[in-house]
């Protein structure tokens, strides 16, 4: 197995999650987390597991998917990486945490490198699909949501087994369900800070493009938080419904002033532009 060189992990760059949300890319709920590499960075296997597939597809370059050694709920039984340059690794091959399993893609090549969770042996096929949209969907339960792994293991809080099969288990220490399938929570941050992380940690003009490019969408952020009990009785969050709108109004701000800005430009472009054709008519 090969081991990537010692240098920072992939999981600790900048990421666009934006989860609850229709992906850019089409009319699907988004399926996975980008993370902001440099061009053709080096992609380590979070967890350890056995490759079940390698893909070259025309929506997500080099797709890998590893079954986990140990899942880490009902569902989220492997892990996919996808927008990658290439594959190291082979199907049937088993992979410990920190093996290199590819290398994330090269300027002009697609999507910035994707991760997620997933219940099937290939990413993007079968059953598994469906699955995934439902639980991912707003209201749904959000057990294939893998930002709160990528924080933890970002910040180093993730207790991960060192070889396939090793028998340490995988502890997350997030909050969770009393029968533990709820390891993941709702995260938000902040527009402006996504674009302050991406402009500190990618240098040069890619960087300014990747932090232009989240500056003007359109985010959105729903409150998963579980509904209240009261008297028995299931009732909304309401306080999570109120944050989450708050915050989806505040950072829509931002891309509202960018692409109104440029379209005023261009109105005001175009209206002299027909002025000088007016003009040379007469």
């Amino acid at each position: 197995m090969a081991t990537a060189t010692a240098q920072r992990p992939w999981y600790t760059f900048a990421r666009i999650d934006n989860f609850g949300s229709i992906d850019p890319q089409g009319a699907y709920w988004k399926p996975d987390s980008n993370i902001l590499t440099p061009p053709g960075y080096p992609v380590t296997a979070l967890l350890a597991g056995q490759v079940t597939s390698t893909q070259r597809t025309s929506w997500g370059q080099t797709v890998v998917t590893v079954k986990l050694a140990q899942p880490l709920n009902r569902l989220a039984t492997h892990t996919f990486y996808e927008h990658m340059h290439d594959a190291t690794v082979v199907k049937g091959q088993r992979v410990a945490a920190g093996d290199l399993i590819g290398h994330a893609n090269y300027s002009g090549e697609g999507a910035a490198l994707g991760f997620g969770l997933y219940s099937g042996d290939i990413y993007g096929s079968g059953p598994a699909w469906s699955i995934l949209q439902n639980d991912l969907r707003p209201g749904g339960a959000g057990l294939l949501n893998p930002v709160a792994l990528l924080n933890a293991a970002a910040a180093g809080r993730l207790n991960i087994p060192a070889t396939f099969g090793d028998g340490n288990g995988t502890a997350i220490p997030l909050d969770s369900t009393s029968d533990g399938n709820n390891f993941f929570t709702p995260q938000y941050t902040p527009l402006l800070d996504e674009v302050h992380t991406v402009l500190t940690d990618v240098p040069g003009f890619y960087g300014i493009a990747l932090a232009v490019d989240l500056a003007e969408q359109f985010p959105g952020w729903i409150d998963l938080t579980q509904p209240q009990s009261v008297a028995g009785q299931n009732v909304p969050d309401v306080i999570g419904i109120v944050r989450s709108t708050g915050a989806t109004i505040t950072d829509n701000f931002v891309p509202v002033l960018i692409r109104g800005s440029l379209v005023t430009v261009g109105l005001i472009l175009l209206m002299s532009l027909l002025i000088r054709l007016a003009g040379a008519v007469r």
